[in-house]
């Protein structure tokens, strides 16, 4: 049997679901989310993957002031990962909407 999301325990940055969670300081934080707390790890990665989910990253202006940053290169890393967190988050709204969708031993 397969782990499920909500038995990961936050074990943050250790676990398969690292590519799709933005963990404990961010959204979406996966093993918190009471949306997956039952579904298995394999089958949400597999969903994530294939989401169709297209990010539009010219209509995301996230609230990073430049002048809160010492390098132009740190400023973009905070702006790649906001824009990157955005994404996770309409990745896992696409796979909660096709849970309903597919068989629940599909993996």
């Amino acid at each position: 049997m397969s782990e499920k999301i909500g038995d990961m325990n936050s074990h943050c940055g250790e676990c398969d679901l690292i590519d799709w969670c933005s963990e404990p300081y961010g959204s979406p934080y996966l093993c918190t989310d009471g949306r997956f707390e039952d579904v298995e790890v394999a089958k949400y990665i597999t969903l994530a993957e294939t989401s169709a989910v297209d990010l539009d990253t010219s209509k995301i202006t996230p609230e990073i002031n430049r002048d809160d940053f010492d390098c132009a290169s740190d400023y973009e890393d905070a702006v790649d990962t906001a824009v990157l967190n955005v994404y996770k988050v309409l990745v896992a709204d696409d796979v909660e909407k096709r849970l309903e969708e597919v068989p629940n031993d599909f993996v």
